[in-house]
């Protein structure tokens, strides 16, 4: 089990089991990322977009997902969220779930993605530094 405590905390309540942390572990931030598209709000109706398949994972991504406006779950701050959660999807966008990894080899292939900062190389990176910095930018004005 991955030592996330939010989520070791609902694995606890739904299994009765009794796990607990024994250090403190780094969470890696996720952002949204894109070749195609330099601002959401561009986002194509039916966009396709990977989350990560890992159930961790997944469930941030689709809560960043709803912080940017494209889709509403049923529990807004579940951490236990799936596909299946989603109540409100305006854009229609296509969401696929691939393993962590195999996102930014992809990335080429979808109009956004989610992915983890620990999961891109080097000069993936660099390349989306720019998209970050622009996201964070226009988050900054709003």
């Amino acid at each position: 089990m991955r030592p996330y405590v939010p989520y070791q905390n609902n694995y606890n309540k739904d299994h009765g089991t009794n796990f607990v942390s024994f250090a403190p572990v780094h969470i890696e931030p996720l952002a949204i990322y894109s070749q195609k598209i330099k601002d959401l709000k561009d986002l194509p109706n039916g966009a396709k977009v990977a989350i990560p398949s890992d159930p961790t994972n997944s469930a941030r991504a689709l809560l960043l997902l709803q912080s940017a406006g494209l889709v509403t779950l049923k529990d807004p701050t579940g951490l236990t969220n799936t596909p299946f959660d989603i109540t409100s999807n305006p854009k229609n966008i296509q969401i696929t779930e691939l393993e962590a990894a195999q996102i930014p080899r992809s990335i080429q292939d979808l109009d956004a993605a989610v992915i983890n900062a620990k999961k891109l190389t080097l000069h993936m990176q660099i390349f989306f530094l720019l998209t970050l910095v622009m996201k964070i930018n226009q988050l900054s004005k709003n």
